[in-house]
């Protein structure tokens, strides 16, 4: 970071100059420290990405048998969700764009996956995160852009999904992740809530979240 501090967990890539798309990956260690091994020669762009910091970035031309260290140190910085949608009873929208949700949507009276894919011109969400789990399965899946990540925190309104096409999630290559606490340890509990409170609630402080 930009004060020297180790930031254990931001995201190192690799990519192509000019493309989005990661040929190889890797996340810093408890030391700050990353190594990313096996790279054919070429030119190559290095980003490195933590929540809350402004992404660094180093442009590489990486000869045959070449070792390079690269360091970073990213500045403190805004969290780009430039669009962000949350679906809430009507009577909630005011409260959610105050907290800023980019728009609302009632799922009461809307169809979410139609209304996500008008608001995105089409493309659809890359990252849903999701309470009630199997009603909205099947508008997950619609509402979903190509490589989204589906996440399942909770099952408020039940388990049994009836009827989905596997097809769905390879047409568009999503990935669906669950997760849950109930089943953590004390010590990873623990552990989580100090992370937050060390990464995350600094950027409360500060308005950047």
């Amino acid at each position: 970071s930009s004060t020297n501090q180790p930031l254990p967990g931001a995201n190192v890539v690799l990519t192509a100059p000019g493309s989005d798309r990661m040929i190889l990956g890797g996340a810093t260690d408890s030391d700050g420290s990353y190594r990313l091994s096996g790279i054919a020669p070429g030119q190559y762009v290095v980003t490195a990405r933590f929540i809350g910091y402004t992404p660094g970035a180093h442009t590489i031309t990486l000869a045959a048998g070449e070792s390079r260290t690269l360091d970073f140190a990213i500045l403190p910085g805004g969290v780009d969700l430039s669009t962000v949608i949350v679906t809430a009873s009507a009577g909630k929208h005011d409260l959610c764009m105050s907290l800023g949700a980019s728009h609302a949507i009632d799922y009461r009276s809307e169809d979410f996956s139609e209304r996500t894919h008008s608001i995105t011109s089409g493309n659809g969400a890359d990252v849903i995160i999701d309470f009630i789990g199997a009603p909205y399965l099947t508008k997950n899946l619609r509402a979903a852009a190509l490589d989204a990540r589906i996440v399942l925190l909770a099952m408020m309104g039940g388990s049994n999904v009836e009827s989905w096409n596997l097809r769905d999630l390879f047409r568009k290559r999503i990935s669906l992740i669950a997760s849950t606490l109930r089943n953590r340890s004390d010590q990873y509990k623990a552990s989580l809530t100090a992370d937050f409170a060390a990464h995350a609630m600094p950027l409360f402080d500060t308005g950047v979240l």
